[in-house]
């Protein structure tokens, strides 16, 4: 099955792969899967893993960053074993759809993305991802550096992250992507989940769960502090049309918001549910989008 779903990806986005783009391809790209980052907002190391480009270990050249997050229950190696991060990167790089990036994939536990330290939840990942991660990854590996080339995305959980940390100021990524990002643009003050609530967020807007602190840390929440900012980050937004979770409801919301304020937004609606084939299937757009936002950045 994985294997058939790669072959349908690539024959749908690849032309047929030059010979000087296969010798240009044929170090490999490397992956890590057990790295680990000193992190001083958690008190203790952040794991990620590592997508290296071709040519990494050979070259001196500098890359562009792209920083990926799971969601809820998910893990750092989630994107390479049920996304097809390498295979998907590998071809476009190899076709040369796009300049050959670095990809860093943090696990965040269940932790929203936001900082949650003062109000017991699961930690202040915010500032371990966007602040400690980003300066590991700068420090020890050649990445072009400040936010112009760094971008961020995720998928449901990861999605509402990626936004989250994409909208904070000052600014740290050129832009970000929400794949079926789990926005809840419905939720208000009166909305009662009962003791679903806190199986949810997981004590990361505490416990009990606190609306307004959500409110004021959610994707949505933060777009009017965009309006009239220079270079704001553009947006892509994905999500399927028979996605579970009704999650396109909540998207089209933020996707309104932002066009209606004159903000840089793109959003698809593909087929598919709630699931790792709906995002990998989204994937390849979404590189093509950053790589653009990369070269922009230039």
């Amino acid at each position: 099955m994985r294997a058939l779903v790669v072959s349908l990806i690539l024959a749908v986005i690849l032309r047929p792969v030059p010979i000087s783009a296969q010798q240009a391809a044929s170090t490999g790209s490397e992956i890590r899967e057990f790295e680990h980052a000193p992190s001083r907002a958690l008190g203790r190391d952040l794991l990620y893993s590592l997508y290296l480009p071709p040519g990494y270990a050979q070259s001196t050249e500098r890359y562009p960053t792209l920083y990926l997050l799971h969601g809820h229950d998910g893990n750092h190696l989630e994107w390479l074993h049920t996304g097809y991060l390498r295979e998907i990167l590998d071809g476009l790089i190899a076709n040369y759809r796009i300049e050959p990036m670095i990809v860093v994939m943090p696990d965040g536990g269940n932790s929203w993305y936001v900082d949650s330290k003062e109000v017991g939840g699961p930690g202040d990942y915010d500032s371990a991802i966007a602040g400690d991660l980003v300066a590991a990854i700068e420090r020890t590996l050649r990445t072009k550096t400040g936010a112009r080339y760094r971008g961020i995305g995720g998928v449901s959980m990861g999605g509402f992250g990626a936004l989250h940390l994409a909208f904070r100021k000052p600014f740290r990524f050129v832009a970000g992507a929400a794949f079926s990002g789990a926005l809840w643009t419905g939720l208000t003050p009166d909305t009662d989940l009962g003791e679903r609530i806190n199986t949810i967020f997981d004590g990361a807007f505490g416990q009990p769960f606190q609306v307004t602190r959500f409110l004021a840390q959610s994707p949505l929440g933060l777009v009017d502090g965009l309006i009239g900012e220079h270079e704001p980050p553009p947006v892509f937004l994905t999500v399927g049309d028979d996605d579970r979770f009704k999650l396109y409801r909540d998207n089209f919301r933020l996707f309104d918001r932002m066009r209606d304020a004159g903000l840089p937004v793109e959003m698809r609606m593909t087929e598919g549910d709630h699931e790792w084939e709906t995002w990998a299937a989204e994937l390849p757009e979404a590189l093509l989008f950053f790589d653009r936002e990369f070269r922009r950045g230039e």
